[in-house]
């Protein structure tokens, strides 16, 4: 999730500048692809800390 954060604010660091609609649309799209494909390794650990007590 932190990752999430760390690209939007590079990617939004970097398109300051430009006035493109599509540029600034993608930050939800960034953000949401990274949020899920993140889930896969955070249930990994989630599952190996809490169900195998």
């Amino acid at each position: 999730m932190i990752l999430t954060y760390i690209v939007v604010i590079i990617y939004s660091y970097i398109v300051r500048n430009y006035d493109n609609v599509f540029l600034s649309s993608l930050v939800p799209v960034i953000g949401f692809t990274l949020s899920t494909l993140s889930l896969k390794l955070v249930r990994k650990i989630w599952e190996k800390k809490f169900i195998s007590k």
